[in-house]
């Protein structure tokens, strides 16, 4: 089974260590560690209907833009079905392109959990 890593919440959204700053791309683990912790704070919304916790964790711009009320409203569907990603704690993430940090100081991880 593989899930999609939803690259937009873990690239952009929840990413807050300051690797960007440094431009240097994390270590294979330290991606894991981030791409996991990503998602379980994602999954922990979806499955509670509470998002305060992933607004505190969004990148200023995002919180800027994006009020828990509206992250509530544009994941409603992963909430209506109980997707629970939980699962990628027992499975390791696949890339499916190099990762980088792009011209914005962003780091873009983008693959799947196999």
């Amino acid at each position: 089974m593989r899930l999609n890593l939803l690259a937009a919440v873990v690239s952009a959204l929840l990413f807050t260590v300051p690797a960007s700053a440094q431009n240097v791309v994390p270590n294979e683990q330290l991606q894991e560690i981030l791409i996991k912790t990503s998602l379980l704070t994602f999954n922990d919304a979806n499955l509670t209907g509470t998002y305060a916790v992933l607004h505190a964790k969004l990148a200023k711009p995002f919180r800027d833009q994006f009020s828990p009320d509206k992250l509530k409203q544009a994941f409603k569907a992963f909430a209506d079905k109980k997707i629970d990603l939980g699962v990628i704690v027992l499975k390791p993430p696949v890339a499916t392109a190099a990762s980088k940090i792009d011209s914005r100081g962003v780091l873009v991880l983008r693959g799947a959990i196999a």
